[in-house]
């Protein structure tokens, strides 16, 4: 990484890497060999400064916005149990520089009602859920008024994880989707699962629930589930199970417990799946029972996305778990997660 660059506008800007955070601070000085050497001359100030352990960001860049983020680094890797971090209501009022949104004083309201108390790194999924199910049915906003309100609180939820360093926030888009393009939620994959042969429903539902491949799923095994964590530590990752999904693996440590695999045969060796049939015969027929059209089984990954975010989990943690890597994807299954009708 050049630690010296020229910014398009034709002055320089200067880049350090800071408790393993890279920053780049703008000097507003003419690309010229003088200012040049200057720089050069502050850059191995602060990397001496940096080596022995008495770099203070504040003395060289005193009105740097990166300074509230060093502090909040510095904050919670002294106190990993740290929670000082304003409420939404707080920080919308005082610290929040994006656009204010029009939004009645009604609505702001009822945003204060569900999230406003609650700490800006601890809105989850849930929350904007409980929100929007409050703001349909109390207020009866449309599917237009209810983006608008749920983007400034996306745009908000955005500022502060950029300045107090937590993950970021799903990117909401205001766009119309086919009525029947929404992830299936909860309770229509339990309608599904109750048309589904007993021996097969625990796969659908863990697959539901855990959001992995089928292979990965397959090849669970007792030994790599944590009790502390509530979460099975795979060799590339670690699987969260959700509070209610703990209840159907209870159920199935009963029958598999003293089985090597999570899913097993009757005889202890790990099950074998006619994927073919389950997948093109055996879900398709469950769904058309249930009163849906013939679903194929890729929607039980939409489906995972929706249920991971509204259990709690972050935009980088649902990516890690479900294999689905490319953002655009899961932020279009949240944005229309958020503003399902059918929910």
């Amino acid at each position: 990484m050049k630690a010296i660059v020229r910014d398009s506008d034709g002055t320089l800007s200067l880049r350090f890497k800071i408790l393993g955070c890279r920053f780049c601070e703008k000097t507003g000085y003419t690309d010229t060999s003088r200012n040049r050497y200057a720089l050069t001359q502050t850059n191995l100030k602060i990397q001496d400064d940096l080596h022995n352990g008495l770099f203070d960001y504040m003395n060289h860049f005193p009105h740097s916005q990166n300074v509230s983020i060093i502090n909040s680094l510095q904050s919670r890797f002294l106190s990993p149990g740290w929670r000082g971090l304003p409420t939404f209501e707080s920080y919308y009022a005082n610290n929040y520089r994006g656009t204010h949104r029009v939004i009645s004083d009604e609505v702001f309201r009822f945003i204060v009602a569900c999230i406003g108390n609650v700490k800006v790194d601890e809105v989850v999924g849930y929350h904007l859920l409980k929100l929007v199910d409050v703001l349909r049915n109390v207020l009866d906003l449309s599917q237009d008024e209810l983006g608008h309100v749920i983007s400034m609180i996306v745009d908000v939820l955005d500022s502060a994880a950029i300045c107090y360093v937590f993950p970021r926030p799903f990117r909401f888009s205001q766009r119309h989707f086919d009525r029947d393009d929404y992830p299936l939620s909860h309770r229509d994959v339990l309608r599904i699962a109750h048309h589904l042969p007993i021996k097969y429903r625990e796969y659908f539902l863990l697959k539901y629930y855990l959001g992995i491949s089928t292979k990965e799923l397959l090849a669970l095994e007792w030994s790599m589930y944590d009790l502390h964590t509530s979460s099975f530590r795979l060799k590339e990752k670690d699987v969260y199970v959700e509070p209610y999904a703990r209840r159907l693996l209870f159920h199935q440590m009963k029958k598999t417990g003293n089985f090597k695999y999570v899913l097993s045969e009757t005889n202890g060796t790990r099950r074998s799946l006619d994927l073919i049939w389950v997948h093109k015969i055996c879900w398709p027929k469950a769904c058309a029972k249930a009163g849906y059209s013939e679903l194929g089984v890729n929607v039980l990954k939409k489906a995972s996305v929706a249920y991971l975010f509204e259990a709690g989990l972050s935009v980088n943690s649902i990516c890690c778990q479900t294999g689905l890597h490319w953002r655009p994807a899961v932020h279009r299954i949240l944005t229309q997660h958020i503003i399902n009708h059918r929910l």
